[in-house]
């Protein structure tokens, strides 16, 4: 049997939300982890959180949006814990590829894991999914001119890490 919940007086299928918005959760997600399996734990993490919620979107419609400030509180948290404890790959030969041979994605993801994290969510948000500022602040909670604001300061703090990264070039 499927859970579903009543969502504006409609019944929601959370098999189906699953289907429909996990792929583009997963994508917003890996942005901000080291690797794929965190990625898909805090997907995983996000629709428990949103089934267990005592508020429901008030429409179908408006699940997308709820489940990436669900999913961007969760990229927070997870940010944040990674500042605070890095993490040492377990094989050398894995540290030493992920130092010399980094692809770009590996770099902007190193970037954006040094960025604070509501620095991070806005830019990515901005950049790579096109929200606009007014829709941001709505996912993220915030007042729309917060969100410029962060917005002007990652991406001067991007640029900056990014150089630094290579050594001052690009």
């Amino acid at each position: 049997m499927a859970n579903v919940s009543m969502i504006a007086g409609h019944a929601l299928d959370w098999s189906d939300a699953y289907r429909t918005h996990a792929p583009d959760l997963l994508r917003y997600l890996r942005r901000f982890t080291a690797d794929d399996a965190a990625a898909y734990d805090l997907v995983q993490d996000c629709f428990i959180r949103a089934m267990r919620a005592q508020r429901q979107p008030p429409s179908a419609q408006e699940l997308g949006p709820w489940l990436v400030r669900i999913a961007s509180n969760l990229a927070i948290d997870a940010l944040r814990r990674s500042q605070r404890r890095p993490s040492v790959p377990l094989h050398e030969n894995h540290a030493i590829e992920s130092m010399t041979g980094a692809g770009e994605a590996e770099q902007v993801r190193q970037v954006l894991a040094a960025l604070p994290a509501e620095q991070a969510i806005a830019l990515v948000l901005r950049l790579h999914y096109g929200f606009a500022p007014a829709e941001i602040a709505a996912i993220v909670g915030a007042s729309e001119g917060a969100v410029k604001s962060r917005l002007a300061r990652a991406r001067l703090n991007f640029v900056v890490g990014y150089r630094e990264l290579n050594g001052g070039s690009r």
